[in-house]
């Protein structure tokens, strides 16, 4: 009786050995099949992650790129009398003609012209004094007219009430043809400008970092009432007008 006991024990004990082996194989099973599915997500998210980062930087890299500049080039040989016209120095825009040292700030505020600086507008000029902070004109994006004023009076007055007395506009051939115009053409080469107005009073040539080479020609006359000159500077590239600036003084 105590033998059957014995092996009756010995059997229970065997089958509870055996379900505890099954489940710690499944457990074992299960363990392994979650893992599986965990690395195989984070492999995913990864790889999703990793494709958006890519096509992030691609987006990014084509919108920094710098749309190309349509330069014009002159059409063919240009005459004007007026390229070294001291008494009429004048510039139109909008459909206004303005003259250096008859028109002022506030004739171009009147017509509806949009200037940056504004805010230095009101800003009190001395007596027979010139005001240097510059006033400009968008023309197209990050290409503008840039003037300044002077008060010939024996009065104080603010900026907008003082004459303008200087133009400067660069990257002419970046510009649309009308964008700004004056009372002679302004698309031309230095041998158009030699060929109309003759020889300059000075010429500075020098050349860029890639070779190319730069030439300004100036012609000038005296003034009547101060001392100094009335001036016209042409900057040409490679022979084409690049820069037309302008200063009056009376």
């Amino acid at each position: 009786m105590k033998n059957k006991k014995i092996i009756s024990l010995i059997l229970a004990a065997s089958m509870m050995f055996g379900v505890a082996a099954c489940a710690s194989d499944d457990s074992s099973s299960r363990s392994d099949d979650d893992n599986e599915r965990v690395t195989t997500e984070a492999e995913t998210e990864d790889d999703e992650d990793e494709t958006t980062s890519e096509t992030t930087f691609e987006t990014t890299t084509e919108a920094e790129e710098p749309a190309e500049s349509t330069l014009r080039e002159p059409e063919g040989p240009v005459e004007s009398e007026f390229f070294t016209d001291f008494e009429n120095m004048s510039f139109t825009y909008n459909g206004n003609t303005y003259t250096l040292g008859v028109s002022t700030l506030q004739d171009l505020i009147d017509d509806g012209v949009e200037l940056s600086g504004l805010d230095a507008a009101s800003d009190i000029v001395d007596s027979q004094s010139t005001y240097y902070a510059g006033f400009s004109i968008e023309l197209i994006p990050y290409r503008s007219a840039t003037m300044t004023v002077a008060n010939y009076t024996d009065e104080e007055l603010p900026a907008s009430d003082c004459v303008i007395t200087s133009l400067d506009v660069d990257s002419i051939r970046e510009l649309p043809e009308g964008a700004i115009e004056f009372n002679f053409p302004d698309l031309f080469t230095a041998e158009d400008l030699v060929n109309s107005a003759g020889e300059p009073d000075n010429i500075n040539e020098f050349e860029l970092s890639d070779g190319t080479p730069f030439a300004i020609y100036t012609y000038e006359q005296s003034s009547e009432i101060y001392y100094g000159s009335r001036r016209y500077d042409y900057t040409f590239e490679d022979g084409v007008i690049d820069e037309i600036s302008m200063s009056y003084i009376p």
